[in-house]
C-alpha cells in the first residue's frame, strides 16, 4: 500500500491533515463551485472542527444553508481517511513492538538452551 506524506494545510483559519492529493481535490472543489456572486471556499466556512493536530473531529453541516454534495462527501472522506491513517499507522508502531519483544525472547530461550 502506498503511503502518502500527511501535511497541515488551512481550510477555513483552520489546520486539516491531508495528503497532497486530497488538498488538490480540496482546491478543485473551491475552483468548480466558484462563481462571481461567491468563492467555493465559503462552503467549507463553519462546517467543521479540528484541533491542533490537523484531524477533524466535528462535521456539522447547516440545516439552511446549501452545501453541494462533493463538498459534504470530500469533507467525510477527510475524517475517514484522516482515522485510517492513524490506525494503520498505530498497528505498524503495535506490530513493530511485538516482533522486537519476540526477537528478544527468542534469543533469551536461545541463551538458556544454549544454542546460537
Amino acid at each position: 500500500m502506498i503511503e502518502l506524506p500527511e501535511k497541515k494545510y488551512a481550510i477555513d483559519h483552520k489546520f486539516v491533515l491531508m495528503t497532497k492529493p486530497e488538498w488538490d481535490y480540496y482546491q478543485q472543489l473551491v475552483q468548480q463551485f466558484s462563481d462571481p456572486t461567491k468563492t467555493g471556499a465559503d462552503y467549507f466556512r463553519d462546517i467543521f472542527d479540528s484541533d491542533d493536530d490537523g484531524f477533524v473531529y466535528n462535521l456539522r453541516f447547516p440545516v439552511v444553508k446549501q452545501i453541494p454534495w462533493a463538498v459534504v462527501v470530500f469533507m467525510q472522506n477527510i475524517v475517514i481517511n484522516q482515522q485510517s491513517r492513524s490506525m494503520r499507522k498505530d498497528a505498524k508502531e503495535e506490530v513493530r513492538e511485538i516482533r522486537n519483544e519476540m526477537k528478544l525472547a527468542i534469543q533469551e530461550i536461545k541463551n538458556k538452551l544454549g544454542v546460537k
